[in-house]
């Protein structure tokens, strides 16, 4: 998916729309309505790799967390970051996610989808889910 946010699927979508307006190969076309908002991927995401990130619950991350790792450094609702600890996350009462430890989580998952997907054939639904993927982030930078 290029965007969880629903006001930019629709202007990818809509009337006035790149699919439209460009040559978007067929297979990297977009369906109308949204698959899955942005806390629904956090969820799954943290239901999926639960092993590599034990305590972090989807919902809490998306709304209380996620702000403080990728973007203006603030979270909410009493979470901290910082580099104390030896667990990825200690939910309530404590509220803490070490970042370097969230961080090797995080590589080791990307590096075990690439390695998963190098073992894949071309055709396969995960192999067209990354292409397209690239495509709109190529297409929407």
């Amino acid at each position: 998916m290029p965007s969880t946010n629903k006001k930019e699927w629709r202007e990818l979508v809509s009337i006035q729309n790149i699919q439209n307006n460009e040559l978007v190969p067929s297979n990297y076309r977009l369906q109308e309505g949204i698959p899955k908002n942005g806390p629904q991927v956090f969820e799954q995401f943290f239901r999926d790799f639960q092993s590599s990130f034990p305590n972090v619950n989807g919902q809490d991350f998306y709304r209380d967390i996620r702000n403080g790792l990728l973007h203006q450094a603030q979270t909410k609702d009493g979470w901290t970051i910082d580099t104390r600890g030896s667990l990825v996350c200690e939910p309530a009462p404590k509220k803490h996610i070490n970042r370097n430890l969230f961080a090797q989580a995080l590589k080791a998952t990307f590096d075990q989808y690439l390695a998963d997907l190098a073992t894949k054939h071309w055709n396969d639904p995960e192999w067209k889910h990354a292409a397209t993927k690239v495509w709109w982030l190529i297409r929407t930078s």
